[in-house]
């Protein structure tokens, strides 16, 4: 994608354009995001740290609220299991894990990593699978 076919882009959104002024950062942020080709994941974890954190640190979750949130876990755990009459987990219990933004989206960017990886080899099996029914003869 050529820089000038994002101008009309920015200025839907509100954004600065080539001629408008101020654009170099956001203009290379929507090339970086919009290039073809593998994902850097790096990039990604690091872009998506930098944006939760908006560079600067972070407090640990409060305990008071952690042990809010856990009484809140157990009694939506006992409404949907009297409800459903389904288990809610495996093990009898839910867990809780209070994170940081930041490691909330390291988590993420992880997580969506390995899911594209694995979408990449099932596109990989399909494209030999096409290839290799092109090529048989027709009947």
């Amino acid at each position: 994608m050529r820089s000038d076919d994002l101008s009309p882009w920015f200025e839907s959104t509100g954004g600065t354009t080539l001629n408008g002024g101020d654009s170099g950062f956001t203009l290379g942020l929507a090339r970086l995001l919009s290039d073809q080709g593998p994902v850097n994941w790096e990039v990604a974890r690091q872009l998506a740290l930098w944006t939760a954190s908006e560079g600067k640190s972070e407090p640990n979750p409060e305990p008071m609220a952690r042990m809010r949130t856990e009484e809140l876990l157990r009694v939506a755990d006992m409404y949907v299991a009297e409800a459903t009459g389904l288990p809610t987990s495996r093990r009898g219990w839910l867990a809780l894990r209070c994170v940081t933004r930041v490691e909330w989206a390291s988590r993420t960017v992880s997580d969506w990593e390995k899911y594209a990886n694995m979408l990449q080899k099932v596109a990989e099996v399909h494209e030999d699978q096409k290839e290799i029914g092109s090529e048989l003869p027709s009947q």
